[in-house]
């Protein structure tokens, strides 16, 4: 649709390209590889640090989304960037481990609770 071809014409123009195709890479490319065998996706470990690489992809696809459409060419990305990321995260924690200590983790009265908890994959 040509309204959209502006906003990719942005993101490959002015210093954006590099970090366009870095943020295609780092958010499919990477993680699909990566979980492609099995025992890949049957690890804890593994998964986290899948799961940790793909919260950064996600900062970078959300910072693709707005920091091209202010006009600006890039510069690379500042202390204000990563201050603003910080603040965001704690923020997140402070109001997730307020409220996680409010609601019962364990569903009351589930009668497939006991099942659930012996299930062995």
């Amino acid at each position: 649709m040509p309204e959209e071809t502006v906003a990719y014409s942005v993101r490959l123009g002015g210093g954006w390209a590099f970090l366009f195709w870095l943020n295609i890479i780092a958010g499919w490319a990477i993680p699909f590889l990566v979980l492609l065998p099995r025992a890949a996706k049957r690890s804890a470990g593994h998964l986290f640090r899948v799961a940790l690489w793909m919260l950064a992809a996600r900062w970078l696809d959300i910072y693709m989304q707005i920091a091209p459409s202010t006009g600006a060419l890039h510069r690379g990305i500042n202390v204000a960037d990563v201050l603003v990321l910080i603040g965001f995260t704690c923020a997140f924690l402070l109001v997730l481990f307020r409220n996680l200590g409010s609601a019962p983790l364990l569903a009351k009265r589930d009668p497939y609770m006991i099942e659930s908890l012996h299930h062995q994959v």
